[in-house]
């Protein structure tokens, strides 16, 4: 049997060619802005950046210690806690969050087997294998190339199921294009989380963010990069003093 079926999960397969292709076109990139917006409300709180995470990350960071306060808006504070989960790799950092997820269950006496076991359902369905730099998606007992294959989101599956996987969306492990298709993608972003390799993670890692920061001895910084969220991290730790572009 293969992994795939394994995981017992169930492919579209009457998903024309062309509603494939729109939804899934540039997954990579729309997993990465989803991410982003998490660590943006972290590093640069503000009332816009507020509006990119729900409540239930909020109440994670709260709960991890991450951050402070923010019980009402505006007045969230990130802690040394906060500064050190920054300073994680993205791979790092997203295992956590996951982490904190299931303990802030657990600590509301939900029983989190269901979660964990949807969690290996969904690795089961994604090969390591690397073909130039694009992973592939286990079809079957086959594999398809640059192929992203839509799963159903299952009308039977409990409640438990079905937030988790909207607070996988979040994160930008799956996409969804509408709730209301009734399908969704494994991005790239969670395939590289079951990656043994923290290598070939900081590779990918170093495509995405490019750029470079140089620290003199009298405690100048100079950051040469046009990542909103790198300069936002780093403004955590500096005062910015001039910014061309």
């Amino acid at each position: 049997m293969g992994l795939y079926r394994a995981s017992q999960l169930k492919a579209m397969t009457d998903l024309d060619e062309k509603s494939r292709k729109s939804a899934s076109k540039d997954l990579g990139k729309k997993a990465t802005e989803r991410w982003e917006c998490i660590l943006h409300y972290l590093a640069l709180p503000s009332q816009k950046s507020e509006q990119g995470v729900s409540g239930a990350t909020k109440q994670l960071f709260r709960a991890a210690g991450l951050t402070s306060g923010g019980e009402s808006e505006g007045d969230m504070e990130i802690t040394s806690a906060g500064f050190q989960f920054l300073l994680l790799n993205q791979t790092e950092q997203i295992w956590m969050y996951i982490l904190h997820y299931l303990r802030l269950e657990e600590s509301m006496g939900k029983n989190v087997m269901a979660e964990l076991d949807f969690l290996l359902k969904l690795t089961l369905c994604v090969d390591h294998t690397h073909t130039n730099g694009r992973l592939r998606v286990v079809d079957g007992d086959r594999e398809k190339k640059a192929t992203w294959r839509a799963f159903f989101i299952d009308e039977s599956w409990s409640e438990t199921i079905t937030n988790f996987l909207m607070q996988l969306r979040e994160l930008g492990l799956v996409f969804i294009r509408k709730r209301k298709d009734g399908y969704f993608f494994i991005t790239p972003l969670f395939a590289h989380l079951t990656v043994s390799s923290s290598s070939e993670t900081a590779v990918a890692e170093k495509r995405t963010h490019s750029g470079y920061i140089i620290v003199e001895t009298n405690y100048r910084v100079y950051a040469y990069t046009d990542s909103s969220l790198q300069l936002a991290i780093l403004s955590t730790f500096t005062e910015m003093l001039y910014r061309w572009a």
